[in-house]
Parts: structure tokens; C-alpha cells; sequence
């Protein structure tokens, strides 16, 4: 849906910047981590719904929003496509 960086959003003057990458999936699918991590927060987050944050260490982070269930809890470890 998104890509990484900056752009121009309709009705403003300014760019903003994207810090990542925004993929859509059909409903009801089940979502795989991109890469192995810890899941670092389960919750709710505005705009984004339920939501999994996986952190995979270097500072660097996945964010899964908008789900309809979610199977894992905080502090969980998780492999890659999994």
C-alpha cells in the first residue's frame, strides 16, 4: 500500500516521511513474521486496531495492525514465517 520514504500527502504542503513498508492481505488470512524476533507489545493502538509489534534486534521493528486475532503473547520469541 505504502512504501518507505518521503512523500506528499493531498490537502498538505509538506512531505512527510515514512518510516516503513505497508502491505495489505486479503481478511482472514494468517500473518507470518518477516523475520525471527520477540514479540515486544500486544494491544491496541488508534487507527491501527489490534496489534503485534515483533522486535528483531539492531533496532529494528515490525508492526502487525489491524488483525482480527491474535495467537501470540508479549515476550513470545518468533521464527520467520512463522
Amino acid at each position: 500500500l505504502q512504501g518507505y520514504g518521503k512523500r506528499r500527502v493531498a490537502g498538505f504542503e509538506d512531505f512527510i516521511f515514512h518510516k516503513g513498508i505497508e502491505f495489505a492481505v486479503e481478511a482472514g488470512r494468517e500473518i507470518e513474521a518477516v523475520a525471527p524476533g520477540t514479540v515486544r507489545y500486544v494491544g491496541t493502538m488508534p487507527a491501527y486496531g489490534n496489534v503485534i509489534i515483533v522486535d528483531h534486534g539492531s533496532r529494528d521493528y515490525t508492526l502487525y495492525g489491524r488483525l482480527g486475532k491474535v495467537t501470540v503473547r508479549q515476550a513470545d520469541p518468533v521464527k520467520a514465517r512463522e
